[in-house]
């Protein structure tokens, strides 16, 4: 969770406007906006605000906008991509491997009904 989804998610918890928690914390309802769009964060000065009103200790404050969180979702995104990435490289390989296979045989020389070979040209002798 984002920290701007948990301003979010506590707003709506107590259900409050915006510019309910904007006038708490003495900024405009723009600037709260942003802090819940993740376009900025809040300044040290408005943490203290901020977990006042909402009843929290500060500390859950700033570990989510120090990123607790948001490094667990940043990682779970990367191992996602990262997990799509190697799905889509080895279904890659499959195709790429059934398509040397297909080559292979096409060009493999027939065998004889006994199955020797010639040794000098490396084909069936009939």
């Amino acid at each position: 969770m984002t920290f701007g989804t948990f301003l979010l998610n506590l707003r709506h918890e107590h259900r409050l406007s915006q510019k309910d928690v904007a006038a708490a914390v003495n900024v405009a309802q723009s600037t709260y906006c942003d802090w819940e769009s993740d376009k900025r964060l809040p300044k040290t000065s408005h943490i203290q605000p901020l977990a006042r009103f909402y009843n929290l200790k500060e500390d859950n404050i700033l570990q989510k906008m120090c990123g607790k969180d948001a490094a667990t979702e940043t990682e779970l995104d990367r191992l996602k991509l990262e997990n799509e990435h190697l799905r889509q490289r080895d279904v890659q390989q499959e195709e790429t491997i059934r398509a040397l296979e297909n080559t292979i045989k096409k060009l493999s020389p027939p065998h004889s009904s006994n199955g020797e070979t010639n040794e000098n040209t490396g084909g069936v002798i009939r």
